[in-house]
């Protein structure tokens, strides 16, 4: 696992079509927003608690992933 350190109103690049900005990180919560293209998934997986095992939230992932609607582009 990577684990970067970014301020509000910076990005990360995957690969060539998936970006990743920071919007906003107030009291504890951090706001992003994703480009990517549509043929990329972007969903949401919850955590049980924020002290579960890595192995364990990835277990239940599968049961806690949400699909998130995709904001459409002004013309």
């Amino acid at each position: 696992m990577l684990v970067l350190a970014q301020k509000a109103g910076e990005a990360v690049q995957l690969g060539a079509d998936i970006t990743i900005r920071i919007l906003d990180v107030k009291a504890g919560k951090v706001r992003l927003g994703i480009s990517a293209p549509p043929e990329v998934a972007v969903k949401r997986v919850e955590a049980d608690a924020p002290t579960a095992a890595p192995a364990a939230a990835a277990r239940s992932a599968a049961d806690k992933t949400v699909t998130l609607p995709r904001a459409q582009k002004n013309s």
